[in-house]
């Protein structure tokens, strides 16, 4: 599932593209060793 958002800047009128993302995955995926952890 996902959508596409976009924001804009009121002070210069920039845009910001940005996407929700919701991933569904079985949760032994986080057992794993292989995940990379971010600090």
């Amino acid at each position: 599932m996902h959508s596409t958002e976009v924001t804009v800047n009121k002070n210069d009128g920039s845009y910001n593209q940005h996407m929700h993302v919701l991933l569904c995955i079985e949760n032994v995926y986080f057992r794993k060793k292989k995940i990379i952890l971010h600090k």
